[in-house]
């Protein structure tokens, strides 16, 4: 799997779930406690299409 499929895999499975109601928590490395927030966990409901 590419990183493009599995991020896109990973955005379809979000919608999915955020259309059904669902709450969604998601975990992103392990780069400190000073470092900016990672993808999946800093994509916010305004970057969707």
């Amino acid at each position: 799997m590419t990183c493009e499929h599995a991020k896109w895999w990973i955005e379809t499975a979000v919608a999915a779930g955020v259309a059904r109601g669902m709450v969604l928590i998601a975990a992103a490395g392990n780069a400190g406690v000073k470092s900016a927030p990672l993808y999946p966990a800093a994509k916010s409901e305004r970057d969707r299409d």
